[in-house]
């Protein structure tokens, strides 16, 4: 597959070196904030409107935790939140039923090695990817809504949204596992009322695992059958933001995905995140064949399903995922739509792999200190070179904004 980036330009285009000697001040030196006070200390510096949305949500700026293995206790959660996340996305749960059917019992096996290494993609660029066997919640689905009400009791104001999968090869089952789950959820989210409507992420990642063995037609079948559960799981109480799996066939046939969970969801979508991991049925880890993974790849392949959409008139609020390394990718997404973005793997790297050096902070504070301020691929310095060539212009109360992205990518296409 070919680069269909659209920012390679921006390493030409060079800041003034006050601009540039700030960032490195703040690269280095800057001290841990919640979100919202990460972009009132970014405007009010570089005159730069960092704020983002999630569904419908408005966030601080557009940098979240993906669900897995980082997101398993409200420590995780109030460690994401005090070191500048704008949202946390929990693990997964595996749903039930009332009468506890599972039904995709091998995802709820504790499987929690994983190993961050490096992936070469089609490309020749090499990236990074988190190689695990994949599953789900493994501690019942009790537990599961005891740290969904743990989390938002300990994080007032912070989003935290609950993930769920249920079981695709079933139809019947996955309308009584949405049921019976999305009801236990909602009760915690209205008694412990936070600011936002009820929100929870359709979470398909059991359907790579059976990618090997389905046709085509079957794997859309199971996106069908996730959302359309969903949907009725929801009705009258809250809405969905769908989590794509990216089946690695083309940007034709995940363009069909989008346009079958638009469908299925219904009036309950509140968006659509684009899209998680890709499958190889050869490559091992442990004793398992047949691993999701990452990298340039998946960017790739996800950015070449966004840049379909404009021309199938599809609006939705969009959420991208994938390969989120720097803030120039984070802008490559938004220029086609993607108001935030769902990182996971950029916070599991190797201590030596960040731009960033140790300072005030955990690891995930490092890593949003280089998302924003790497001089080179930072989305600090990335919107004002966009401002210098021409693409972004400052408004009346002198800021550029990155929700002004989407508007510039025809421009940037031509």
């Amino acid at each position: 597959m070919s680069n269909p980036e659209l920012l390679g330009f921006l390493d030409q285009i060079e800041l003034d070196d006050a601009v540039q000697s700030a960032l490195q001040d703040d690269l280095a030196y800057a001290d841990p904030l919640p979100a919202n006070d990460i972009n009132h200390a970014v405007r009010r510096k570089f005159g730069v409107d960092l704020k983002a949305g999630y569904a419908g949500i408005i966030l601080g700026h557009p940098f979240g935790k993906g669900a897995g293995q980082l997101s398993m206790s409200d420590r995780h959660v109030a460690s994401d939140r005090e070191n500048g996340l704008a949202f946390t996305i929990l693990k997964s749960a595996v749903g039930v039923t009332e009468s506890g059917d599972v039904g995709i019992d091998e995802w709820q096996k504790s499987a929690p090695k994983m190993i961050t290494e490096p992936r070469v993609a089609l490309d020749g660029r090499t990236g990074w990817t988190v190689s695990w066997k994949g599953r789900g919640w493994d501690k019942g689905f009790d537990a599961y809504v005891e740290l969904y009400r743990q989390s938002l009791q300990s994080n007032p104001g912070y989003y935290v949204i609950p993930s769920l999968m249920v079981d695709v090869t079933d139809p019947d089952r996955a309308r009584e596992q949405a049921d019976f789950c999305i009801g236990r959820l909602m009760e915690v989210h209205e008694s412990n009322s936070p600011s936002w409507d009820f929100l929870v992420e359709v979470d398909i990642s059991p359907t790579l695992s059976l990618l090997a063995e389905s046709s085509d037609q079957t794997f859309a079948e199971f996106v069908g059958t996730s959302t359309s559960a969903f949907r009725q799981g929801l009705a009258g109480k809250g809405k969905c933001i769908v989590k794509l799996p990216n089946a690695g066939i083309d940007a034709a046939y995940q363009l069909q995905l989008v346009k079958i969970a638009i469908e299925e969801s219904g009036d309950r979508l509140a968006g659509i995140i684009i899209g998680n991991r890709l499958f190889d049925r050869n490559a091992t880890f442990e004793d398992q064949v047949g691993i999701s993974y990452g990298g340039w790849d998946l960017s790739n392949a996800n950015l070449a399903t966004l840049d379909l959409l404009p021309s199938e008139n599809i609006s939705a609020n969009l959420v991208g995922t994938g390969n989120i390394c720097s803030g120039r990718m984070m802008a490559e997404y938004a220029v086609r739509g993607c108001m935030s973005g769902q990182l996971h793997t950029f916070f599991q790297l190797p201590p030596d792999a960040y731009r960033a050096p140790k300072g005030e902070g955990g690891r995930t504070w490092r890593a949003i200190r280089e998302l924003l301020f790497d001089q080179v691929d930072g989305l600090v310095p990335v919107l004002l070179k966009l401002e210098k060539a021409g693409y972004l212009h400052r408004s009346d109360d002198y800021v550029i904004r990155f929700m002004d992205l989407p508007g510039i990518y025809s421009e940037l296409k031509d």
